[in-house]
């Protein structure tokens, strides 16, 4: 046979109590799953900036001007994020790359993914 379940009446003061201690453990769960979630995925701005590997970024900039100029942007954000030391539990951590480096090597992304792909220049081909 099923189990059988006793009820106990309470009374308005001990369902207040219940309910604010549901409450505050909701809130608690709640800031844990928060705290989890941001240390499992980086920041939407560092999730943009990796966006530059994929050839669908190169694609939107018909002027190189204007793609070196985005990209100094999301240069900067890696920089901002990767190379500069922090400050946890009183330890200090060093940045993981060199922030001169970086901005080498972003120019030089820039101009191999400029020539390896083409993409404006292939759909100004198709439109005319």
């Amino acid at each position: 046979m099923g189990q059988v379940t006793k009820y106990c009446p309470v009374s308005r003061d001990q369902f207040d109590n219940i309910v604010i201690l549901v409450r505050q453990n909701l809130i608690e769960i709640a800031r844990s799953l928060s705290l989890e979630i941001r240390a499992l995925f980086p920041r939407d701005e560092l999730l943009e900036v990796m966006f530059v590997v994929y050839p669908q970024y190169w694609n939107n900039f018909q002027c190189p001007r204007t793609l070196k100029a985005d990209f100094q942007k999301m240069l900067k954000c890696l920089v901002d994020h990767f190379c500069k030391n922090v400050s946890i539990h009183r330890e200090k951590i060093e940045g993981n790359l060199d922030s001169l480096k970086v901005y080498q090597q972003g120019g030089h992304f820039v101009e191999t993914m400029w020539k390896q792909y083409p993409f404006w220049r292939i759909l100004m081909k198709m439109v005319l």
